[in-house]
């Protein structure tokens, strides 16, 4: 990404991630950002974890089953190349660029 710096200085960005590339830790850890759940959808193949980060309402998804509860804090991580940055004025995707 360090190429596509260039690209958005000096624009304002929007973060795009997907709930699958939001990675939920039953293990608090100093070096994560960390939430507390609001509630749990388990959807029979998914399991839907939703909590608030800094304001912001988000929702994690994944295949395997852990044991969490709703006012359980957790640590939160989004894997690594995962991220979406758009530019906000136009809307158009600036990073990944599209090949």
């Amino acid at each position: 990404m360090d190429n596509q710096y260039k690209a958005i200085a000096g624009k304002n960005i929007v973060l795009g991630l997907r709930p699958e590339h939001i990675l939920v830790d039953e293990v608090l850890d100093s070096t994560s950002l960390q939430a507390t759940i609001s509630h749990i959808e388990n959807t029979g193949s998914d399991m839907l974890v939703y909590f608030e980060l800094n304001g912001i309402k988000m929702r994690s998804a994944f295949k395997e089953q852990k044991s969490l509860v709703a006012g359980q804090r957790i640590s939160i991580q989004i894997e690594n190349g995962k991220e979406l940055l758009f530019d906000a004025k136009t809307e158009q995707r600036i990073y990944p660029t599209r090949k």
